[in-house]
């Protein structure tokens, strides 16, 4: 089984979240980027604030979806980054 390091993440004070349904839309209203979360996208997002690291997200997140690991550290990381281009969260550095 292949280890991944986990990431943690800080979510900004001046970002919202507007649910509609199975998707979302993140704003920050700093600097009024905003993100839109499609329903996969949406549980990464929720598990990602409740736990704040990659491992304990991919964790769960695997055990709702039929994904594997990799594909799941893979897919999260590529939202992580994307989200933080947006100015939407931080990636703590250790």
């Amino acid at each position: 089984m292949e280890t991944y390091p986990s990431i943690s993440v800080n979510f900004k004070a001046e970002v919202f979240v507007e649910e509609l349904g199975d998707e979302a839309v993140i704003l920050n209203s700093e600097n009024e980027h905003y993100y839109g979360l499609d329903s996969t996208g949406l549980r990464f997002w929720q598990l990602l604030t409740k736990h704040g690291n990659t491992q304990d997200t991919v964790i769960e997140f695997i055990s709702e979806y039929d994904l594997d690991e990799q594909t799941a550290h893979r897919d999260l990381a590529k939202l992580i980054v994307d989200l933080e281009k947006a100015g939407l969260l931080e990636i703590c550095h250790a």
